[in-house]
């Protein structure tokens, strides 16, 4: 247990041991384990390392020596997984769990010394996307022995991936490892046709004096050895390379002959030690044939794949390196540096010339990590210094296409922190290719100008008298900003001057913006813990504003002190703000004060007006992201909001208010109040912007005065016209127009809604309640209820649930003493107008009209009673058609504005979309007409009939004459009379056919038609249906 959390402290992996674990104490105790697991990474599959068997001896008396003395160490059966993820991340990362684990990575532990090691069947196998295949290193024996106490002598056999391995070699004295001195070795290895050989060496290991050595690496083809290494092919064939260090007096010479493949390396010279040499020169060469695989091997892609050669040519002194020449070219692409490096901390005393030259910028833009079309060249050339305490010095020149920066100044030590003091001076005749190099910034095509002071004392940036040129615009910057670029400790002046603000605006492609000169001085100061800020002079033409105030604390930014005074001669010129808002001509003006309290910041006689129209806020905005305001608005008349609000409103006086209290994510608008005209309502309501959002709350109206869009008809284009000119109609009532569906958009809605009175100009609705629930792709309008003219009343719900496949609808409708005060004509009195007993039910789903119609179920029930039916409020509730098709049965119609109903009943039921009307009666003073038939709502085809009879003791006038059987086909969009008795067949069938359909419609209405309650039998037969 406690090894199991020493492990878990130092690495955050389990550690588990399945099988068995035995100690052996004495003077060379043993330990001994089987199963030993150690777990991977969360992402990663399986035991990052498995031990079938560990047997490790430990000299205990050794503990107390200084040096622990391992004899023996052994491991069979092992298998030890490395692995890198698409993300980066890789699972020898290991992690202590707990940050109370010590760290000790800065403590050097005692030394040991192991005697004898031997692994026996081990595998180590390496996964990477960047790699092709995974690499496997198998260990089938390897034996590594300490021979005299001084000499390590190593042999072992395996494979990589399919290739045999082998590998010998020894080492005298390992104490030179830990103290220095001189060291000799030998080593060989083979995997498969690659071979390595080595042998030499040192007069002193640490530094590389005194080196005498060789060493050669060959194989058929270096590929292969790039691909086990997992890197690309950035060179292929076979390779010979070679490396002889002749030790000779004071200076080792070197000789490197590197044949790798279609890669070579060549270098000569002289060196006093390998490691931070002080004495001798280098010259070397190195070319490829593939830059861009070079490149990436350095994680950078993007690079041409062009030949490539880096050529150095240095001399060694203490404390320095002579760079003769030091240059990388691929293609016509070159960097070139020359000059002194120091080779001191922070490297004091360097003195560097550099050059680089492009062809094309996206080479450098590719080394930053950035894929851009940058096809135009790109010079860069400068002198870079450090003085004997490492503090640097920068002069450098760039250009690109027409874009040319200089900078000339300090940079800091290099060893940190970096604190440039640069002079910069930027020029550009068109600024647009730059832009797109650095990342498609909006710089527009006109000259560009930027010179000033930049520097970085501390934590803070200095802008000392930077100048800004944009074509004829100016301005200038002055002071610094605070830490991390904000507000908090920064003091800046700005000042802007434009000739034409719209001129300056169309070059960022911001239309809209008057043509006024602008002139704008602001200053920023810090204050105590808060900031001061003042407008000195802000006018553009007409335009003026003053801003005067102080931000208390800019830890709590709300807590403001302000005084701010605002005037534009017309609202259009803020269209620049709201795109094709077409904002109104007319003027603005905004005032007030902000005061900043103990709990918030005090808004006072904050007013606003435009015309005629005027607004005022007050309230406070507290800490915390609360708020509590009280908002008002009024004018004479509400048309002038027809911009603002995208529709017409009456030339009436509006006033709105409402107190708003919460913070930006719930708040609650509480005695809401409106006017328009003689319409009121009022409420409150409560939203959360959570998730989701919830608006829930209550809203009432005493009255709602919509008479003034009674009666009014919306035009609809009525498409194109065939050759005759007349439009074509519609091929489908219910056509592929998709069903509205309900998008859930994490907003739910649980509202209740009401209106006492509904003022529709010709009738009045009165005591509206509606409930409106939404929730997901669910919406519910239950219960509604509405009373109407002479105590009708009508409720019901509906249902919306798109929550399935396709949207299903349900609606359910009851009315009682309901009468169609839409119907009725202006001074009719309501009391005449036919009271009617409705019922309504209908279910359904699809994606589309005609789909949900096809598939429809419910039924209608309508009972009317005896009254007063307008002829002219016919013809505003029905169509051409079916008005010439009353007029037809009943021809009294069109003698007299009013025809007297008795009575009527309607019935008909719909399943899966076929809807069989069955009976019709409509019982008038002069003429009974009975009705049936069929409508198929997947087609829309009709089949009704119509039967007439006048009334007994009915005296005709001459010229009357009634039409005894009327059949109507068609569709729902083009009815037609297919039957008229009085006419013919309309139809074209012949006089036989009309003669018998009409017989056989008599005989089927005949006994409604001669009851002398025909109303009162069909509402029998059609109750008697539904039990």
């Amino acid at each position: 247990t406690r090894l199991h959390a020493l492990v878990l402290n130092a690495t955050g992996r389990e550690l588990a041991i399945d099988g068995p674990l035995r100690l052996d104490l004495g003077s060379a105790s043993t330990i001994e384990a089987r199963g030993i697991r150690l777990q991977n990474a969360a992402w990663a599959e399986g035991d990052m390392l498995a031990v079938g068997h560990l047997r490790l001896t430990v000299d205990l008396r050794s503990l107390f020596a200084g040096t622990t003395v391992i004899p023996s160490l052994l491991l069979e059966d092992c298998e030890l997984l490395f692995v890198e993820n698409a993300d980066g991340a890789s699972n020898w990362q290991l992690r202590p769990a707990s940050a109370d684990w010590p760290d000790d990575t800065a403590k050097r532990g005692p030394s040991v010394l192991l005697r004898e090691s031997q692994v026996r069947n081990c595998r180590l196998r390496f996964e990477s996307p960047q790699r092709q295949q995974p690499l496997v290193v198998s260990v089938g024996a390897f034996l590594l022995q300490l021979q005299a106490g001084e000499r390590w002598l190593a042999t072992g056999a395996g494979h990589v991936n399919e290739e045999a391995l082998s590998f010998s070699g020894n080492l005298a004295p390992i104490s030179a490892l830990v103290q220095g001195g001189p060291l000799q070795y030998q080593v060989k290895a083979e995997a498969g046709s690659v071979s390595l050989h080595g042998s030499g060496s040192f007069e002193d290991v640490r530094n590389g004096r005194g080196a005498d050595l060789s060493m050669r690496f060959d194989g058929p083809d270096i590929a292969q050895v790039l691909a086990y290494l997992g890197q690309p092919d950035l060179s292929t064939g076979a390779f010979d390379f070679r490396l002889d260090l002749d030790a000779q007096g004071p200076l080792t010479r070197l000789a490197l002959d590197g044949d790798l493949g279609s890669l070579e390396a060549r270098a000569e010279g002289e060196l006093d030690r390998l490691f931070r040499p002080t004495q001798g020169r280098l010259n070397a060469v190195v070319t490829g044939p593939d830059f861009a695989a070079l490149a990436r091997t350095l994680g950078v892609s993007g690079l041409a794949a062009e030949a490539w050669e880096l050529q150095a040519d240095a001399g060694f002194e203490p404390g320095l390196v002579r760079i003769q020449a030091l240059s990388l070219a691929s293609g016509g692409d070159r960097l070139s540096v020359s000059g002194v490096l120091g080779t001191g901390e922070a490297l004091a005393g360097s003195d560097l010339e550099f050059t680089l030259a492009l062809r094309q910028a996206a080479q450098l833009a590719a080394v930053l990590g950035k894929q851009l079309e940058a096809p135009e060249a790109l010079a860069l050339e400068g002198r870079l210094r450090t003085d004997a305490e490492g503090h640097a010095s920068l002069r450098a020149r760039a250009q690109y296409v027409d874009s040319v920066l200089a900078v000339d100044g300090a940079l800091g030590a290099l060893s940190g922190p970096f604190q440039p003091d640069l002079s910069v001076d930027f020029r550009s005749a068109d600024p647009r290719p730059l832009a797109r190099l650095l990342g498609d910034l909006p710089l527009p095509g006109v000259p560009l100008a930027v010179r000033g002071r930049v520097s970085r004392p501390g934590a803070r940036l200095e802008l000392d008298h930077v100048e800004l040129e944009l074509g004829d615009h100016r301005a200038r910057l002055d002071g610094h900003l605070g830490p991390q670029l904000r507000l908090a400790g920064s003091e800046f002046e700005v000042r802007l001057d434009t000739p034409d603000v719209a001129d300056l605006a169309r070059l960022f492609e911001r239309p809209g913006f008057p043509h006024e000169p602008l002139h704008l001085e602001l200053l920023l100061r810090p204050e105590g813990k808060g900031l001061l800020f003042r407008s000195r002079r802000a006018d553009s033409g007409d335009i003026r504003l003053e801003v005067d105030g102080r931000v208390a604390d800019l830890a709590e930014p709300r807590g403001i002190d302000a005084r701010f005074d605002i005037s534009l001669p017309s609202l259009a010129l803020l269209g620049f703000l709201v795109p094709g808002s077409g904002l109104p001509d007319l003027p603005l003006a905004a005032g007030g004060r902000l005061e900043n309290t103990r709990d918030g910041t005090r808004l006072e006689n904050v007013q606003l007006s435009s015309g005629t129209l005027r607004a005022a806020v007050d309230g406070r905005l507290l800490p915390g992201h609360r708020f509590d305001l009280t908002v008002r608005a009024e004018g004479p008349d509400a048309g002038e909001l027809q911009p603002l609000v995208k529709w017409a409103l009456p030339p009436e006086p509006f006033t709105l208010q409402a107190r708003l209290a919460g913070e930006s994510s719930a708040f609650e608008l509480t005695g809401l109040e409106a006017r328009l005209g003689k319409s009121r309502a009022g409420g409150d309501l409560a939203i959360s912007l959570g998730a989701p959002k919830r608006i829930t709350g209550k809203l009432r109206s005493p009255l709602l005065d919509l008479s003034r869009w009674a009666g009014e008809r919306t035009w609809t284009d009525p498409g194109p016209a065939d050759e005759s000119g007349a439009s074509p109609p519609p091929a489908f009532v219910f056509d592929d127009t998709p069903v509205t569906r309900i998008i859930d958009y994490g907003v739910e809605l649980d509202l209740d809604l009401g209106a006492t009175e509904l003022d529709l100009g010709n009738t009045q609705v009165r005591d509206i309640d509606l409930a409106v629930r939404l929730a997901g792709q669910r919406l519910d309008l239950s219960p509604f209820s509405l009373r109407g003219a002479a105590g009708s009343r009508l409720t019901g719900r509906a249902t919306l649930d798109d929550s399935g496949d396709e949207p299903r609808l349900e609606l359910e409708l009851r009315g009682q003493d309901v009468r169609l005060g839409l119907a009725a004509v202006e001074g009719q009195d309501s009391s005449t107008i036919p009271a009617a007993e409705l019922h309504l039910s209908l279910s359904g789903s699809g994606v589309t009209q005609r789909a949900m119609a096809s598939g429809l179920n419910g039924k209608l029930r309508l009972y009317q009673g005896p009254g007063l039916v307008a002829a002219a409020g016919l013809q505003v509730l029905f169509s051409d058609f079916l008005t010439e098709l009353l007029h037809l049965l009943n021809p009294f119609a069109e003698k007299t504005p009013y025809t007297q109903l008795d009575c009527a009943v309607a019935a008909a039921d719909i399943v899966d979309g076929q809807m069989t009307v069955s009976p019709v009666v409509f019982n008038t003073r002069e003429i009974a007409i009975f009705s049936q038939g069929t409508i198929d709502l997947r087609t829309e085809k009709l089949d009704l009939s119509f039967n007439t009879k006048p009334r007994q003791g009915l005296g005709l006038s001459t010229g009357v004459l009634i039409n005894p059987f009327i059949k109507v086909g068609g569709r729902l969009a083009e009815p037609a009379i297919e039957l008229d008795p009085k006419g013919a067949a309309v139809s074209g069938g012949t006089a036989v056919a009309t003669v018998g359909l009409s017989l056989l419609a008599r005989s089927l209405a005949d006994r409604f038609l001669s009851s002398k309650d025909p109303c009162g039998d069909a509402r029998k037969e059609i109750e008697k249906r539904d039990q």
